[in-house]
């Protein structure tokens, strides 16, 4: 396995929605192996606290990823939204403490998400909604701007960066798809 792309969703949003699959597409065309981590045995509607709920998805996320032989591969990537992105910074602090360095594309990070980013984090980018409303993007903007980290705002959407018309939802799609580099 000389690449490896991991992706990572976060609560309600599969990597079969159809964002998850345009970005995975971009690297199955470059031969990276692609793992889609699944959390939907995961009832996250009873689960009190965000903690709580990353304590689950990081269970799942190990769970499923056990067998992957990090070291082996010169180049990974995480692709990564909301929750998900939190248990992706978990990841690579871990495969870090192991030698392993991860590129990240994180899509509508939250709060936690940010605490798992350092001078030595290698992120793509951060890609956000300016009506997110579990972050804001001026926090987000800040945070990269003074760290010199790549980001993106979409304007006119939120957490799900969607928009009503489907068209519309394709552009921003194909937006973030050039990213993926």
């Amino acid at each position: 396995m000389d690449k490896l792309l991991l992706a990572i969703p976060g609560t309600g949003f599969s990597t079969k929605e159809k964002l998850f699959q345009v970005l995975i597409d971009r690297y199955e065309m470059k031969d990276y192996l692609i793992r889609e981590i699944d959390f939907s045995m995961i009832d996250f509607k009873p689960i009190a606290t965000i903690a709580e709920a990353v304590r689950e998805a990081e269970r799942q996320l190990i769970a499923q990823t056990m067998d992957i032989r990090y070291k082996e591969a010169k180049d990974i990537v995480i692709i990564s939204k909301s929750l998900g992105t939190i248990c992706a910074g978990f990841l690579e602090h871990f495969l870090r403490d192991m030698g392993v360095r991860v590129r990240q594309l994180y899509l509508t990070p939250v709060k936690e998400t940010l605490e798992y980013i350092d001078d030595k984090s290698s992120v793509i980018a951060l890609v956000i909604g300016d009506e997110d409303a579990l972050l804001s993007s001026s926090i987000v903007e800040d945070f990269a701007g003074k760290r010199g980290i790549r980001y993106q705002i979409i304007k006119g959407v939120g957490h799900s960066l969607k928009r009503e018309r489907e068209e519309e939802s394709e552009r921003i799609i194909l937006e973030i798809a050039e990213l993926c580099r």
